[in-house]
């Protein structure tokens, strides 16, 4: 990861989407993904989607904004990574974001 955050590879423009195994792992994953993004003083941030609520946690309160505002966030530059589970579809069209169950 580090070629790619920092030597700026692909233009310095590239995100990335990554598919975990439930939604357990992919806040647990973000989670660790956040604190390493810190610990290399990172500019860059990432978010999470899944439906509902895993342990008293939701979209929201991991993001810090709601589960709607996922597209328009996303777009902007500092968030270069989204987790996502395997069973949850975030499809890519253009520059928006259709959550597909």
């Amino acid at each position: 990861m580090e070629n790619v955050i920092q030597k700026k590879r692909m233009g310095g423009f590239a995100k990335a989407m990554l598919v975990t195994s439930s939604r357990a792992n992919a806040i647990k994953y973000k989670k660790a993904f956040d604190e390493y993004l810190h610990k290399i003083n990172s500019p860059y941030k990432a978010v999470v989607a899944f439906s509902g609520e895993i342990d008293g946690q939701t979209e929201a309160s991991l993001n810090g904004f709601s589960s709607n505002s996922i597209p328009t966030e996303f777009e902007k530059n500092e968030y270069r990574f989204c987790w996502l589970p395997i069973n949850f579809k975030l499809v890519l069209t253009n520059r928006f974001y259709i959550r597909c169950m």
